[in-house]
């Protein structure tokens, strides 16, 4: 479920107080990147994914930020200040561009392709892995609503994934939070190393903001106000029910109750079904105490001079860099670490480094990537990316264990330049068991990835 915190004219001083003062230099551009198909995934079941319109959470994030990057650089070229222009006319015009930019964002919450369909398709792609049919409410234009489903799901359906699969089953939870921070690192990626510098800290921050303010509202007493309204909106209705209420209250639960049946959360208040929504009321006080924890961890995601309009920190003409903290909740516990965005002599480089902890343990991963290296085949030019993940894990993703499990991921992109502007491109993953943001499976799995890039 998506809930809505921020008021408009909280988001209009924020626009404001984060929109910059000054003209970009003249590197400006943005991609359009159109996800054709996903494999196993898409075709799994009879083409599952594809009759009920479930992207996977890679596709649904490319096309969400395609809308971004194009939306903010068309604002940015209307309305960008002429050379010589007054310090006057420089704010009337940044001005401009926050007032259109909160409409525009606050407009698209409630639209697809926006940050809250984006978010519902997170937890889309984990149900649609384990079978289980939705519905994102987003798609009927729910402009608005203060809380956003992922609904037409039935209970049986929904006992049969967490007896099955309780790690995942914790995951489908956390997962819209986890869809926005890695939209958030990979528009971060597009402006560092494809050179953009688009003004996107508004979006980088609202964005970390309303995870923060989520996760906090969870632990809150008043999250039951919440969720006895929508109960009571819903009345017997099972079609409109959200699959999970607020999202952390559920997967501190079943986190901390991998054993539980589905059944025993009781018999929804109108008689009609299982209660599925959980109440701060029905946690522990280890339970609610580790939840306010997240809640204030996640401040990290706010580490990054990205955040204030610093896309990329220069210490030299060969010599680039930028940073950023994130903080990730998991199928076992959470995941607490740094990105590297570094460039030199053209070589392009990302790296990230994992604290992966559940109840009480911690364990480290480390992650590296080669970010586009040309490479010529006869006269046509080739793009490699490959990638490698190392980590150590809670064994069974389990949140209590003091075990390790240790694993890793390797990956293979190859795009083609076709024309000025068209880069189709394919990546091939391998992986072992084990969680690793941006990808739906916690098995061990060979996947592959194919769409099309235009770069503009």
């Amino acid at each position: 479920m998506y809930c809505q915190i921020p008021s408009p004219a909280f988001l209009f001083l924020l626009t404001l107080l984060a929109t910059p003062l000054h003209a970009q230099d003249s590197q400006t551009k943005f991609i359009l990147d159109l996800p054709i198909m996903e494999a196993p995934y898409g075709v799994n079941n009879g083409f599952f994914a594809y009759r009920q319109f479930s992207p996977g959470m890679q596709a649904s994030m490319n096309l969400a930020k395609s809308v971004t990057e194009a939306k903010v650089y068309g604002l940015k070229r209307l309305i960008k200040p002429e050379k010589g222009a007054s310090p006057e006319a420089k704010i009337g015009r940044w001005a401009g561009f926050a007032v259109i930019h909160l409409l525009s964002d606050y407009v698209l919450m409630y639209f697809p392709l926006g940050e809250a369909w984006n978010h519902e398709e997170w937890h889309r792609a984990v149900l649609t892995q384990n079978k289980v049919s939705s519905h994102n409410d987003v798609n009927d234009i729910p402009f608005g609503q203060e809380l956003i489903a992922v609904s037409h799901l039935e209970d049986a359906a929904l006992a049969a994934f967490k007896k099955n699969n309780n790690p995942d089953y914790v995951r489908l939870s956390a997962a819209g939070i986890e869809g926005q921070i890695e939209t958030t690192k990979a528009l971060q990626k597009d402006n560092f190393f494809c050179r953009m510098n688009l003004p996107l800290s508004l979006n980088y921050f609202f964005s970390a903001f309303s995870a923060i303010e989520y996760v906090r509202l969870c632990a809150e007493p008043g999250a039951d106000d919440l969720t006895i309204k929508a109960e009571e909106k819903e009345g017997v209705n099972v079609e409109k029910r959200d699959f999970v209420g607020l999202d952390m209250l559920s997967w501190i639960y079943d986190l901390s109750r991998p054993d539980e049946p589905y059944e025993a959360r009781g018999i929804h208040p109108s008689g009609t079904g299982i209660r599925r929504y959980r109440r701060t009321s029905d946690l522990t006080g280890e339970e609610l105490g580790f939840l306010k924890k997240m809640g204030n961890l996640q401040l990290v995601n706010f580490i990054s001079p990205a955040m204030f309009f610093v896309n990329s920190i220069r210490l030299n003409k060969e010599l680039r860099f930028n940073f950023s903290g994130f903080h990730h909740l998991t199928s076992f516990g959470y995941d607490l670490g740094g990105n590297l965005f570094f460039e030199y002599k053209g070589h392009k480089i990302f790296g990230a480094i994992h604290n992966y902890h559940n109840l009480q343990n911690s364990f480290l991963g480390l992650e590296m990537q080669l970010i586009d290296r040309p490479l010529m085949i006869g006269r046509i030019p080739f793009f490699i990316s490959p990638a490698l993940h190392l980590w150590s894990q809670p064994a069974g993703q389990e949140f209590r264990t003091s075990e390790a499990s240790v694993g890793g991921r390797a990956e293979a992109g190859i795009s083609i330049k076709l024309g000025k502007y068209f880069r189709p491109y394919m990546t091939l993953v391998a992986k072992t068991k084990g969680w690793t943001a941006g990808d739906s499976y916690l098995d061990e799995k060979v996947f592959a990835r194919f769409g099309v890039r235009a770069c503009f």
